[in-house]
């Protein structure tokens, strides 16, 4: 009788020591887990950085090439106007 009450006594130990390894192994994925997505937190952090700084420079260019196009629209301008007083002027002249 007091055989089969201490077997039955390791038989609930040996159950709560399953348990538990079952608990830590999950606590281990878990924290695992936890690892893999703070380095892809990190990696999308680099890639936002690359991408702030991409739009920066990009931004930069642009306002470069609005400046430039808009002193060549000028140039045309005058240069149209230009044309436009000069036949102006011919037919004046030549009238």
């Amino acid at each position: 009788m007091e055989l089969e009450l201490q077997n039955n006594r390791i038989d609930r130990i040996e159950n709560k020591i399953d348990k538990l390894t079952e608990l830590v192994v999950a606590l281990a994925r878990i924290e695992e887990q936890i690892s893999d997505l703070g380095s892809s937190r990190d990696k999308i952090e680099s890639r936002l950085t690359d991408l702030e700084i991409m739009q920066s420079v990009t931004s930069r260019d642009l306002d470069s090439h609005d400046r430039i196009l808009q002193s060549i629209t000028k140039l045309l301008w005058i240069a149209v106007t230009g044309l436009i007083t000069a036949g102006i002027a011919a037919l004046v002249i030549t009238g």
